[in-house]
């Protein structure tokens, strides 16, 4: 098994698809309405926002800023980002943003089209992540509690078994995490929440893209009142990944 610090960075990257960039030439209106919905403190700068066209990154407190005093443009606030192959490694990727004080970087694949995104955090996520997983005693995968139960994300989906809990067969999805994931249609973060029949799944934490651990407990009496499935509550986040 490969040392977190020799894996490549397309191992840890966030995903073309799940990206999101703001254009070139927006205005710091509808940039604003992007970083209230999304909630990332960075986030690529593309002209049209084309991912293949990635010119920089924007922080958000430069943003504020700007926004508060209504001067410049988002082009004047974009920061310089890194470029690296799909090849280069977690260790290699780590010096270099430390040498460059650069905090992201865009992965690209061997046409120089955009693979996805990595941070800083991902990387050292990673690394401790590696670190924490050599250092893990395996304990009981479901704890049961007054309200339900805390549920680790590796247990089979189909041994998740309380009464009254309705969890329909995903393929692919074989335990708590990948059902989850797969029922989100996204990457999940804390706070996420899904319908199973008379019971609410909550993520209560996310390591390394995975679902680390959930809360289950019983649905309210509002939250039986909707049939839709998934349900999901959008959560504050603090990084682009």
């Amino acid at each position: 098994m490969l040392r977190a610090t020799d894996r490549p960075v397309r191992a840890v990257m966030v995903p073309r698809v799940d990206m999101i960039s703001l254009a070139l030439d927006a205005d710091f209106d509808s940039c604003m309405r992007m970083v209230r919905r999304f909630g990332f403190s960075r986030y690529p700068v593309a002209e049209d926002g084309d991912p293949d066209k990635v010119v920089g990154y924007l922080y958000v407190k430069d943003l504020l800023m700007a926004a508060r005093s209504a001067t410049g443009a988002i082009r004047d606030l974009k920061r310089d980002i890194l470029f690296v192959p799909e090849s280069r490694s977690v260790g290699e990727l780590l010096n270099e943003f430390q040498a460059t004080k650069i905090p992201i970087a865009l992965v690209v694949d061997e046409y120089g089209g955009t693979s996805g995104l990595v941070t800083l955090e991902d990387v050292v996520e990673e690394i401790v992540g590696d670190i924490q997983d050599e250092l893990h005693v395996d304990g009981p995968q479901v704890r049961f509690t007054d309200e339900g139960a805390i549920v680790d994300g590796s247990l089979p989906i189909d041994e998740l078994s309380l009464e009254g809990l309705v969890a329909p067969p995903i393929e692919g999805a074989e335990t708590v995490s990948g059902y989850i994931l797969a029922s989100l249609g996204r990457l999940a973060h804390p706070g996420d929440t899904l319908r199973l029949g008379a019971w609410m799944a909550v993520v209560e934490d996310v390591r390394r893209r995975r679902v680390h651990r959930v809360a289950v407990r019983p649905a309210s009496a509002e939250e039986l009142e909707d049939n839709r499935r998934p349900s999901t509550v959008p959560p504050p986040r603090d990084s682009s990944t």
